[in-house]
């Protein structure tokens, strides 16, 4: 009796422990490494580099595909379309996102779904029907940082009608929903930007840096995204002629960034910007520095705006020189030829410079000589004339008579 007990327990463990097998094989197996290739996946896709994101498909489809019963085979399939979409392919992510609507997903997925089909349908075609869309999410969803975001593609449609004002009404109340939402804090920025505002354009960009650069280590992608930006703005508002506001622009990237190429360029740009204000020492104290900056890219130009601020303040001997250094230190430059022709002209000057001091010396000495003999010329006529006085009050008054005729 006891022995049959024992057979019927070892029985139950043992369909048990198979049980416990199956279950670990057919689910936490599946679970486990579905989870392994997402997460390796979503890595590839923030690269930003085509190969790495087209790796990162194979991957997504690979979840999806061979783990469909798992809860990452519909994030696998988002992912999927989002990378698509960053990889400009639209139409097949607007049709991966509608395949995702044909499945079983939570209301958040569901409005997240139809929010970047919206999205897509207003940003490639403008169309009525996505931004009825994003309306009529914003009209019902309660969920602020998905508000947020449509906010933020409203104003981007505004953005791209070049209504600016409009456009910024939106990113700000898009801030509102959501402090924090990246693209909502640097586009604000572009708003006022693409109004003329540039000093204020400014200052919500050196916002932006402290939120989401300065404070904490932000991904890579975003500080990259930042530089390329706010450089591209410093240089529009230069060549638009607004040298003033341009210098905040440039100050700021290599006074924040100075390990940067940016802070080369801007610090070149900032000796421009002081040699057309004629500033010219406060231009040769900007080249220098750009010649002391890493990396040496500038260098040559440099040290030709250094050589031509010489020159418009008179000091060719110096300018001379500097040219003479371009050609010993860039001996197959760009700017050679241009170094060889100041440096003529630096030394050509100089000689006129030389010629015209040696005659307006001469000219002085002249004077000064001609000056003496003057002075000693009036001194005689001023001694003369009182013996003709003299003589003149002692003589004779003469007798008519006597006068010969």
């Amino acid at each position: 009796m006891i022995k049959n007990i024992y057979i019927v327990i070892g029985s139950i463990v043992l369909f048990a422990g198979l049980g416990v097998i199956t279950v670990h094989e057919e689910i936490f197996l599946p679970n486990t490494e579905a989870r392994r290739l997402l997460t390796k996946g979503k890595l590839l896709m923030e690269q930003e580099s085509a190969q790495e994101m087209k790796n990162a498909v194979e991957i997504f489809t690979t979840v999806a595909s061979h783990f469909p019963d798992t809860k990452q085979a519909k994030s696998a399939l988002y992912h999927l379309a989002e990378t698509y979409e960053r990889l400009g392919n639209i139409d097949v992510a607007i049709g991966k996102y509608r395949r995702l609507l044909g499945l079983e997903l939570d209301n958040d997925m569901a409005d997240r779904v139809k929010f970047k089909i919206a999205r897509l349908q207003l940003s490639r075609y403008n169309s009525e029907e996505g931004f009825n869309s994003l309306m009529n999410l914003l009209s019902r969803k309660t969920d602020y940082t998905l508000r947020s975001d449509i906010y933020t593609e409203i104003a981007r449609y505004h953005s791209r009608q070049k209504s600016y004002k409009k456009a910024q009404v939106n990113y700000e109340i898009a801030l509102t929903e959501y402090s924090k939402n990246v693209d909502a804090n640097l586009e604000l920025a572009d708003a006022y930007f693409y109004q003329g505002r540039y000093s204020e354009a400014l200052n919500y960009y050196k916002k932006f840096f402290r939120i989401f650069i300065d404070r904490n280590a932000r991904e890579e992608r975003i500080t990259k995204k930042f530089l390329n930006r706010i450089y591209d703005r410093a240089r529009e508002v230069f060549t638009k002629g607004k040298l003033s506001e341009s210098s905040g622009y440039f100050r700021f990237l290599y006074e924040k960034f100075p390990n940067t190429i940016y802070a080369e360029n801007s610090l070149y740009y900032h000796g421009n910007i002081y040699y057309q204000n004629r500033s010219y020492q406060n231009a040769v104290s900007m080249f220098k520095k750009v010649i002391e900056q890493s990396p040496a890219d500038k260098d040559e130009n440099a040290y030709i705006k250094t050589g031509q601020s010489f020159f418009q303040m008179n000091e060719f001997q110096k300018s001379a020189v500097i040219f003479a250094r371009v050609q010993d230190i860039f001996p197959k430059g760009q700017y050679r030829k241009v170094a060889k022709e100041w440096e003529s002209e630096s030394r050509r000057a100089l000689q006129e410079s030389y010629q015209l001091n040696q005659n307006q010396q001469n000219d002085d000495n002249k004077s000064v000589s001609e000056s003496k003999s003057t002075e000693k010329h009036t001194q005689t006529l001023e001694k003369g004339s009182s013996s003709l006085e003299y003589n003149k009050i002692d003589e004779p008054v003469l007798d008519e008579e006597k006068v010969v005729p």
